[in-house]
């Protein structure tokens, strides 16, 4: 995890196979807690969905890797996805976000809904969350 001074527009990115085969999460430098933590659940939820064509988290204990579902969606698709992660998760914790209205905007069709997976974003979502709520 890093941060770099990142444009208003963008608080942050994770890493595609394309950019660079060890993975790296990005948050806006200068950003407060409140402002990254949903933007961190975001791109976590981008890596454990298998938008990013990683295959693996590694682990220096093999058996504690993990295996990264390769799926490839388009934009709007991906982007609705991660944010719904978000907006679930940052809902049960009690964190205010701007993920509803995100979510509306990544509804632009039945394209954005057609590879929609809710069981992929219901486990993505309970592996995430179990980081953070006992």
């Amino acid at each position: 995890l890093i941060r770099k001074p990142l444009s208003y527009f963008r608080a942050g990115y994770v890493t595609t196979v394309w950019k660079g085969e060890d993975v790296e999460i990005c948050l806006r430098e200068g950003a407060s807690i409140s402002e990254n933590f949903p933007v961190l659940i975001h791109e976590l939820a981008h890596l454990l969905l298998g938008h990013t064509g990683h295959k693996e988290l590694k682990h220096p204990n093999p058996k504690k890797s993990i295996k990264l579902p390769d799926r490839y969606l388009y934009t709007n698709s991906r982007e609705l996805e991660a944010e719904t992660v978000s907006y679930l998760i940052c809902s049960r914790l009690g964190i205010q976000t701007q993920a509803a209205q995100y979510i509306a905007g990544y509804l632009t069709g039945e394209d954005a809904i057609k590879n929609f997976s809710v069981d992929f974003v219901i486990k993505v979502a309970d592996k995430i969350e179990s980081c953070f709520v006992y």
